[in-house]
């Protein structure tokens, strides 16, 4: 007989007694695992039940660690267990309190598993009465819009709205923002769908929407143009001195980079007299003005004023020429 049928007969022989041996080593062995008492740190979830007549001031936890002791099997299958603290502060008073846990607070600990350790062992809540105030809301623009554009406003529908929650946190409070708006490329009016930034975790309102809409125009800034020339209007028998000035102009920042001084004229128009010198004053926006600045930019660029102010022109008339003697 070969070595390897020998090995074979050894390896098979009294198989059956063989595997009977090794269920019950593995039996021992389960056994011994599932009832050997161990150790083990969980965390679990902490749900309270809180007085009708005050408001709590801040959110207190909303997890504790327990450390659990039982046998290792039972504690191998915790995770099928709901197990969670339970706080009744139900009749707890108006104030700062200090709420010892113990293991009468925890529920569905399973059979057998003692609670040794709860981390950390007390829960500090803190309760007012309760309070509803009207307070106004303010829009929270963040970033810049583009270079020649502004912000004229920017307001929120409603403009106002009701908080409720402790009196602590709201008898010093007159505003909340909105949640941020990003105006980073706005070139036009827009309304945003809006979200209320509320101070506090603990505080309340009625779930309406609200909007914010952010006003854009265009940035208006101010530019001097020199030597911009003037002329008598349906007259060039008139000399002028000076004959340039330098005009300061207002209008939108773009507009204003693209208009060069070349584009303008002062436009005179003189009294119907006989007059034969005059003195005008150059005074923008009133109606006996005799000064008109001609530009060939939009309507949305205004003169301000001649530099030096009240320039004063004085035109002379022209010599005539006799004719020379034939």
């Amino acid at each position: 007989m070969s070595r390897l049928q020998k090995f074979s007969k050894r390896l098979i022989g009294n198989l059956g007694l063989k595997l009977i041996s090794l269920g019950c080593a593995i039996g021992v062995w389960a056994w011994v695992q599932s009832e050997t008492i161990v150790e083990e740190d969980l965390r679990i979830t902490v749900r309270y039940i809180w007085p009708t007549e005050l408001e709590k001031i801040k959110e207190p936890r909303s997890t504790i660690n327990v450390t659990l002791k039982g046998p290792q099997g039972r504690l191998k299958a915790i995770d099928d267990i709901d197990m969670e603290a339970l706080i009744d502060l139900s009749e707890i008073k108006i104030g700062r309190s200090g709420i010892d846990l113990t293991e009468s607070d925890i529920l569905n600990i399973p059979n057998g598993v003692s609670i040794q350790r709860i981390s950390p062992p007390t829960i500090e809540v803190e309760l007012d009465l309760p309070m509803e105030k009207t307070v106004s809301i303010k829009p929270n623009i963040v970033g810049s819009v583009p270079e020649g554009w502004k912000i004229l406003n920017a307001t929120a529908s409603p403009d106002k709205i009701v908080l409720k929650g402790a009196r602590t946190l709201l008898v010093g409070l007159s505003e909340i923002s909105s949640d941020a708006i990003d105006v980073k490329q706005l070139t036009s009016t827009k309304t945003f769908n809006g979200k209320l930034s509320l101070p506090h975790s603990t505080l309340r309102t009625d779930p309406k929407p609200i909007s914010i809409t952010v006003e854009v125009g265009t940035l208006f800034e101010k530019k001097r143009y020199e030597r911009v020339p003037i002329v008598i209007r349906h007259n060039d028998s008139w000399e002028i001195t000076p004959n340039e000035v330098m005009v300061e102009m207002e209008g939108p920042l773009s507009e204003l980079e693209d208009l060069d001084r070349k584009d303008m004229t002062i436009l005179v128009h003189l009294p119907n007299d006989e007059r034969d010198a005059y003195t005008l004053n150059y005074e923008p926006g009133t109606e006996n003005n005799r000064f008109k600045v001609v530009h060939d930019g939009s309507d949305s660029i205004k003169p301000l004023q001649l530099i030096p102010p009240r320039l004063s022109i004085i035109k002379e008339r022209k010599p005539i020429l006799e004719p020379e003697p034939l």
